[in-house]
């Protein structure tokens, strides 16, 4: 009955322990009935244990979609910041042309 989830290692402890006690119960039932109730609550745990493996995949996959969104988000907040230094120079450098030809045009 014992389990093996690749999700977060206290969670699979938890459930592993979960995993022992029922085995327990199931091997200290006395009647078929008692056996049958354990069985079917056990049946429910693993379909909560499954639902709950899969939201915690769905999380982490969110926040690594949120992570990696983030990091494309600094990186072009930084070529932005480089595109405004040099849209800057640029600048300055044709005003200072602009500067020259009206002088150039004076003489």
């Amino acid at each position: 009955m014992t389990r093996q989830f690749d999700d977060e290692p206290y969670a699979v402890r938890v459930l592993q322990r979960v995993d022992v006690a029922a085995d327990a119960l199931y091997q200290a039932a006395v009647t078929e009935f008692d056996r049958a109730q354990i069985e079917k609550l056990t049946s429910l745990f693993e379909g909560f244990a499954e639902s709950a493996a899969g939201q915690w995949r769905e999380i982490r996959h969110y926040i690594e979609a949120e992570r990696v969104a983030l990091e494309r988000a600094e990186s072009a907040e930084r070529l932005l910041a480089v595109a405004d230094a040099e849209n800057a120079r640029l600048h300055a450098l044709v005003e200072e042309l602009e500067s020259v030809a009206r002088e150039a045009a004076r003489s």
